[in-house]
């Protein structure tokens, strides 16, 4: 059997295996033990997470950038008044290695300087490390009008995947695609799922340092391996990532989210 369809068949396992766990069955022979999903947010403030901006640092958000009403957390929802501002994030306490994360968002209609022609963008980063900055080292979940499920190599770090041809550009996820190896910059998503008017769900299921996979909507749209991460005393060597904390972007555009639950896997 080829490297593809090897690749094709461990990607229908994992999907058959997700499904397996959400609905509560097990293999045959075995136990069934499945993990709980737990609020990550819990609808009526920001506990266990934090803010940060450059300006201000951490809980420190004078303007009023992060807030939270009716089970939501509204980013964004600020006066436009032409000036350029800042981006920020709110970031877990914790840190979280084996995991998935689903949530729900929607577009709000602000839009701000230096972004306010651009598309409407936000974002998850995932096994985020090191200091706070704009941004830090992590993967990310894009989330942006017609690009959600994007998958972006945050402060030098490093997936293994498949791709369409490595010769194209953008790079675009294709489960049957050419094996890749991406340090930086960005794959795109195997398709387009994502709505820009109303609520759109995204599970992101990491599995430490092994397997990262984008689902849209229902749909996997990318999908990475072997994470790896720049060491910190050599930069030129790579390392697994393995863990880290999760952050949801502030950037440019007002955005809502809700729902945000996590399943701690095994």
């Amino acid at each position: 059997m080829s490297r593809s369809r090897l690749s094709i068949a461990h990607l229908l396992a994992v999907v058959a295996a997700v499904s397996l766990v959400v609905c509560g069955v097990a293999a045959p022979g075995h136990a069934k033990r499945v993990p709980e999903w737990q609020p990550l947010f819990n609808g009526r403030d920001l506990s266990g997470f934090y803010t940060w901006l450059p300006s201000t640092g951490r809980n420190k958000d004078p303007k009023g950038v992060f807030k939270v009403h009716d089970g939501m957390i509204h980013i964004l929802d600020i006066p436009v008044t032409g000036e350029r501002q800042e981006f920020g994030y709110i970031a877990t306490e914790r840190e979280y290695s084996r995991y998935r994360i689903r949530f729900q968002y929607k577009w709000g209609k602000k839009k701000f300087p230096p972004r306010d022609r651009a598309k409407r963008d936000s974002g998850i980063l995932y096994h985020f490390v090191g200091e706070d900055r704009i941004w830090p080292m992590s993967l990310e979940c894009q989330v942006q009008e017609g690009d959600t499920g994007d998958f972006f190599m945050v402060g030098g770090t490093q997936i293994t995947t498949t791709v369409v041809s490595t010769e194209q550009r953008p790079l675009k996820f294709d489960p049957m695609g050419v094996r890749w190896v991406q340090r930086g910059g960005r794959i795109v998503k195997a398709q387009t799922v994502d709505s820009l008017t109303d609520w759109n769900t995204v599970e992101v299921v990491v599995n430490g340092a092994e397997e990262a996979v984008h689902i849209v909507n229902g749909k996997l749209v990318n999908r990475g391996r072997d994470l790896r991460r720049p060491a910190p005393d050599n930069p030129k060597k790579m390392i697994p990532l393995e863990r880290g904390r999760i952050l949801f972007q502030a950037e440019g555009a007002e955005v809502f989210y809700r729902n945000i639950e996590i399943q701690l896997l095994d």
